[in-house]
């Protein structure tokens, strides 16, 4: 039985990517925490629909595809109307074209980079308000490929989005501000990321080796 947490009752929460993967994992243990989650999915409209079938009243299927600026628009739109409000952002979505860089194409770079780091700023744009409104939460799931050079184009997009949540360490007395501050949040909005373990998963397939 997970631990429980009671200031976590009847939040509401956006999870991106929450049909499979990590994001269908963290949809499912917020909803185990009696939150209101979104459940962001592109294609696997199945496995969302189960999960929110399992949670009548409190899970929403939304379907999105967050490689566009209107998609992103239409998800935060759609969730905040459905949960009637939005206190956590949790964007896990992400994908992963891996191959030399010599046989990448720029529309393959484009599309990782409108994925994995475009949508984490239209999202946080688009939900500020309703973050805003009750002090908010935004979690960046990201790659630890942005750590290691795997993939440089994976490499690359996942340290532009993760870099949102990260601080630099000026070395001047603006140090004591806090993540938020630095990922230009609003005060009232936390910031910050999650590097999980190499996994399997649609939007990412790897060997456990790697």
């Amino acid at each position: 039985m997970p631990a429980l947490y009671p200031d976590l009752e009847d939040r509401a929460a956006v999870v991106t990517g929450a049909s499979s993967g990590i994001g269908l994992g963290i949809a499912k243990a917020l909803l185990l925490q009696g939150m209101r989650v979104a459940v962001h999915y592109k294609r696997s409209r199945a496995a969302a629909d189960s999960l929110c079938a399992e949670h009548p009243g409190r899970a929403f299927a939304i379907q999105a595809d967050l490689g566009t600026e209107e998609g992103c628009v239409r998800l935060a739109h759609d969730a905040v109307g459905a949960l009637g409000g939005a206190q956590v952002l949790v964007h896990s979505a992400g994908i992963w074209n891996d191959g030399p860089i010599a046989t990448l194409s720029r529309p393959v770079l484009e599309e990782m980079f409108r994925v994995n780091t475009f949508s984490a700023f239209s999202l946080v744009r688009e939900l500020l308000p309703a973050l805003k409104a009750r002090g908010g939460s935004v979690v960046f799931i990201g790659s630890t490929a942005g750590q290691r050079a795997v993939s440089v184009v994976v490499r690359a997009s996942s340290r532009a989005m993760s870099s949102r949540a990260r601080a630099p360490r000026p070395a001047s007395r603006l140090s004591h501000r806090s993540s938020s501050d630095r990922a230009g949040l609003a005060a009232r909005v936390r910031a910050s990321r999650a590097m999980p373990a190499v996994m399997s998963s649609p939007g990412c397939s790897m060997s456990p080796s790697v």
